[in-house]
């Protein structure tokens, strides 16, 4: 829920955080960047989110359902790893 309320709040322009059951359209939310939400949920936690999904529970909430009920994880690439001697991953 953390991520997704960090990616809400950058593609909201939104200096304060963004809570989780915080409604989308209410902060400013619109439908380009209704669709521009779910392109970086596809890219970051690889599942493709219909559009009304959001419709349907507009919260921060809603969507990390919606993403685990996809089967959604993060990406490895955008998991920060930390090396340790003789781990060459």
């Amino acid at each position: 829920e953390s991520r997704l309320a960090g990616i809400v709040a950058e593609l909201l322009s939104l200096a304060a955080p963004v809570g989780v059951s915080d409604n989308f359209f209410a902060l400013g939310g619109h439908s380009l960047t209704t669709t521009r939400l779910m392109a970086r949920i596809r890219a970051v936690y690889g599942v493709d989110l219909p559009v009304r999904t959001l419709f349907s529970d507009p919260t921060v909430a809603g969507l990390a359902a919606a993403v685990s009920a996809a089967g959604g994880g993060t990406r490895d690439s955008d998991v920060p790893r930390t090396l340790v001697s003789g781990d060459r991953r």
